[in-house]
């Protein structure tokens, strides 16, 4: 493995300036913002050229992934949101990519997945988290994030009654939410 690598491909500088609040803000590589530009795939691509070479020779670099991978594979429980007597919270299950939306009746009753992002058909980059649930437990709202962007649509669960075993509910995009005290639902089909 080589000690001293030669200088990486030449990365353009252009400044952007903004102002946020306030504050100027110079941004000298918003053009790589653009993921899909073939600007920015060339780059990416003469960067991975540039980079798999070293990392390919690292000596113990399988060992490392193989622990690496040991350690993630285990079961993930976000702290849980209490709701009466109901218990909901993110669970990622081992070898999974991504957190379900899971609620279980009382400490001891049976777990029941209500989101899944599995299960959308949008890949393992698709993300969720629980943005908030109503007093009585029967609304949950919650953020779907694709790619690993910053960007979340916001989705709902309406839970048909208190007394529901199964999780018979409906997830629908929200086209308008205000807080009256929880959120007033309102379906654009």
């Amino acid at each position: 493995m080589p000690r001293v690598l030669e200088s990486p491909p030449f990365t353009p500088v252009e400044p952007v300036t903004e102002v946020l609040h306030g504050i100027e803000i110079t941004d000298p590589y918003r053009w790589l913002e653009d993921q899909d530009s073939p600007r920015t795939r060339k780059w990416i691509e003469e960067q991975t050229a540039y980079t798999r070479p070293y990392l390919d020779a690292i000596p113990a670099r399988d060992r490392i992934r193989d622990r690496v991978e040991e350690l993630l594979a285990i079961e993930v429980i976000s702290d849980p949101w209490k709701v009466g007597n109901r218990h909901f919270y993110l669970k990622r299950l081992r070898d999974s990519e991504q957190h379900s939306i899971v609620m279980k009746e009382g400490l001891a009753g049976e777990e029941k997945i209500l989101v899944d992002p599995a299960f959308r058909g949008t890949g393992s980059s698709t993300a969720i988290s629980i943005a908030t649930i109503s007093q009585d437990g029967r609304f949950l709202a919650y953020f779907v994030r694709q790619g690993g962007t910053d960007h979340a649509a916001l989705e709902a669960i309406v839970r048909a009654s208190l007394r529901d075993d199964g999780v018979r509910s409906h997830s629908r995009r929200a086209s308008r939410w205000r807080m009256i005290p929880f959120l007033e639902y309102c379906n654009n089909p």
